[in-house]
């Protein structure tokens, strides 16, 4: 089970645990495993921080002519409540890898030893407002990868939604 975010809605001031509950029906009703299960956060599942809509304005500014920009700034600060939703849905498992140390964060997962999973955050700067979408391109280039195998990449929106700097 792959699920890309929106595990609420701002808008509509709902919590995670609406999601929790849905996706626990899901795996009990399809007899799936949370060893099975794959998050990565959305738009909907960015919490404000103090001095964050300054961040995303300078990141917006320059991010064409210094794709790296965004790692002046802690922006991972806002999915705290995500990364704690997601930990607490793998609480009762034995999920000791990324999807529990860093949820929201950049990583690859070899699955069932068929399939590597790659998960981008690409909510980072999810404002509200009408720019493109960014990744954590130094996390990513980090990524231990098995080449052996085939890779999938997951992230809430989609490579047309990313600066040209970060889709290329």
């Amino acid at each position: 089970l792959v699920a890309t975010g929106d595990f609420r809605h701002i808008k509509y001031t709902t919590d995670f645990q609406l999601a929790k509950n849905f996706l626990e029906l899901l795996l009990s009703a399809f007899s799936i495993e949370k060893k099975d299960t794959f998050f990565v956060p959305g738009n909907h599942d960015v919490n404000q921080y103090k001095s964050r809509m300054e961040h995303i304005n300078d990141i917006c500014l320059h991010t064409n002519d210094n794709y790296n920009i965004y790692s002046n700034y802690m922006l991972c600060k806002g999915f705290g409540d995500y990364d704690a939703f997601v930990r607490g849905f793998y609480g009762d498992s034995n999920i000791t890898d990324m999807r529990i140390l860093e949820p929201s964060g950049v990583h690859c997962i070899k699955w069932n030893d068929l399939i590597n999973i790659l998960f981008v955050n690409t909510a980072l700067i999810s404002d509200g407002e009408n720019h493109e979408q960014i990744i954590d391109i130094t996390s990513l280039s980090k990524c231990k990868i098995d080449f052996s195998s085939p890779t999938i990449m997951i992230g809430h929106h989609g490579i047309d939604s990313l600066y040209d700097s970060h889709a290329e």
